[in-house]
């Protein structure tokens, strides 16, 4: 389990230390910039564009701040290395905010899109953070001093919105990067963050609502409530509150946004409303459901590997449902489709209704039920009415052995 890394008065001393931040010329990275520099911090900011960057270091410099500005692009390995060759050589690295991102296409359906749209989105969302995070862990790790990675992914990281598949697409990806990194690094001084705001007054957001304006004017996007241009924004001073509380501390998930966790509900509603039900591990009706599979994708082995060995079956060959002969399964399952609902009996046992289906004609060629007792060590069958397999041999229709 991970510990916080705060002082006894709850405080992690950003005193005389450094923090990275890129994406840092305007939006929720300037406001970064900010707090952190207030705190004494000593601030490396990094962007793109040179002049919004100019100009955001010279601002925060007026009202007397330690920023410095490194133009570069994010998503550049090399550059990344630099970045963090500076950061480290200018004293203890206290905070990493890997917060550069773009919006991407927003409004066209996935397969309408050229893939060359889906190349500058995966760059700056997903690698950045990725080679980011590459580059400043191993050094973070190597420190050995107390240090908080922060990752700016949005709720896009934690549902979907047909909007637009790449940005949703890589801000998941990176959250699950997090996660990830969160727990591998739960041993160690180093603290994992997911910064996840809705609607925030930002360059970014004012692009996202353009285009979605655009796309439901055009009827190419439905309003699902999920990008409202009407909802409120938040200033980018709170997000950098929310994240300065966060620093040193075991919180993983900022998110500021109360409006938006119904969607996150109905996202995690749809999954757990799939999810099948727990069963007892070893139980019969587990394994009749592994025979299913196994029958059906006509793996005689695995189907062989079902039953128990002394399932009573004498010197007569093994068989799967509806006994159909193990080596005739290939054969069955070329000619029949089959349709099998389980359930479980009063007294333990599983009982299996069967239809098999003519793929060619969509034909019922026989219904039967088989009834399944078993252990942990495997099942066996208890009864088969209507058997369609024993003896019988399965080659196509037509065929001269056709059964």
């Amino acid at each position: 389990m991970s510990v916080e890394l705060r002082d006894r008065n709850g405080v992690l001393s950003l005193s005389g230390r450094v923090a990275v931040v890129t994406g840092a010329g305007s939006g929720i990275g300037l406001a970064l910039s900010r707090r952190l520099g207030l705190a004494g911090a000593r601030v490396l900011m990094a962007d793109l564009a040179e002049d919004r960057l100019g100009q955001a270091v010279s601002g925060l410099r007026e009202i007397g701040l330690d920023v410095d500005g490194v133009t570069m692009d994010v998503s550049d390995v090399e550059s990344l290395e630099c970045l963090a060759e500076r950061a480290f050589s200018a004293g203890p690295v206290a905070v990493i905010c890997l917060n550069a991102g773009v919006p991407g296409p927003l409004g066209e359906p996935t397969w309408g899109l050229d893939l060359a749209e889906w190349e500058p989105v995966i760059r700056v969302n997903m690698w950045a953070p990725i080679a980011g995070s590459n580059v400043f862990v191993r050094r973070l790790v190597e420190q050995a001093a107390p240090s908080h990675l922060f990752f700016t992914i949005s709720q896009a990281g934690l549902w979907t919105s047909p909007a637009s598949a790449p940005y949703f697409t890589t801000k998941h990806a990176v959250y699950a990067l997090a996660t990830i990194l969160r727990d591998q690094l739960a041993t160690s001084p180093v603290r994992v963050s997911a910064i996840c705001p809705g609607a925030v007054q930002t360059p970014l957001l004012e692009s996202i609502r353009e285009q979605y304006r655009q796309a439901v004017k055009n009827g190419t996007l439905p309003e699902d409530g999920r990008i409202d241009p009407k909802r409120r924004t938040l200033s980018t001073s709170i997000i950098a509150k929310a994240v300065a509380d966060t620093v040193g501390t075991t919180r993983f998930n900022v998110l500021t946004n109360p409006e938006y966790r119904r969607f996150y509900e109905e996202h995690v509603g749809k999954v757990l409303l799939e999810w099948p039900a727990a069963l007892p591990a070893g139980s019969v009706l587990v394994q009749v459901d592994r025979l299913l599979a196994a029958f059906e994708s006509a793996s005689a082995g695995d189907v062989a590997a079902c039953f128990r060995a002394d399932a009573g079956q004498g010197d007569a060959e093994p068989t799967g449902l509806a006994r159909v002969l193990l080596p005739e399964l290939p054969a069955f399952a070329r000619r029949f489709a089959l349709d099998a609902r389980t359930a479980a009996l009063d007294d333990g046992r599983v009982e299996v209704r069967w239809r098999a289906i003519e793929r060619d004609s969509g034909e019922v060629a026989g219904t039967g039920v088989d009834v399944f007792t078993g252990d942990t060590d495997g099942i066996w069958t208890a009864a088969s009415t209507n058997p369609l397999g024993e003896g019988m041999r399965f080659a196509a229709p037509g065929d001269k052995e056709a059964s």
